[in-house]
């Protein structure tokens, strides 16, 4: 600090000390009691506008954080539990019409046994979700054609787990029940599916 800012600083307090009036408060006081008070109907008026207001300004400034694809797609796999207990056979030519529909991807090998087939909305568009009989149970896929990824992600939720892989045109989520083998299935759907970038 040089000797010009601290005679400034002195300067500046010694010009803030100014001296009030003893009876300053007592005053201030008065004129407030003195202000007309306003009626019981204008106060509740007054609190329902100040109430709407924090609403509204809460619900501008507090925007839920945009879910992650995992939670999406376990979202997704809770959204159709339905399609978990299905055991007839999908016939392979609509398979294969449905994957046709979202583009990127054709049925060209064995896959294992597809008892749901359909599009569904996804994240960032149209998608094919499958469920595969697995060896202890369903095995959910969805095929997500501009959900991209950047690596492998885990999904897990305590009752469902499984992964989300990149592949050429956007990405592919296997999940199955605890305990469900799901490296096998990856492994036919990877080896059975041709990609097209």
């Amino acid at each position: 600090m040089t000797q010009h800012d601290s005679e400034f600083e002195t300067a500046l307090a010694a010009a803030l000390r100014v001296p009030t009036p003893p009876e300053l408060a007592a005053r201030v006081l008065t004129q407030c009691e003195a202000l007309p008070r306003r009626s019981g109907m204008s106060q509740h008026w007054a609190l329902a506008a100040s109430v709407l207001l924090g609403v509204v300004l809460s619900l501008w400034f507090v925007q839920p954080a945009p879910q992650s694809l995992g939670g999406s797609v376990l979202q997704h796999v809770y959204h159709e539990i339905s399609a978990l207990q299905r055991t007839q056979t999908v016939p392979l030519a609509q398979a294969k019409r449905l994957l046709a529909q979202v583009g990127g991807v054709r049925l060209v090998g064995e896959v294992g046994t597809i008892v749901y087939a359909r599009l569904c909305p996804m994240r960032e568009g149209m998608g094919v979700h499958w469920v595969l009989q697995g060896e202890r149970g369903a095995v959910t896929v969805f095929f997500m054609p501009k959900d991209e990824v950047s690596g492998r992600q885990v999904v897990t939720d305590g009752r469902f787990e499984g992964v989300i892989v990149p592949v050429a045109r956007g990405s592919l989520a296997i999940v199955g029940e605890v305990g469900e083998p799901l490296a096998a299935v990856e492994s036919r759907l990877l080896n059975g599916l041709q990609w097209q970038s």
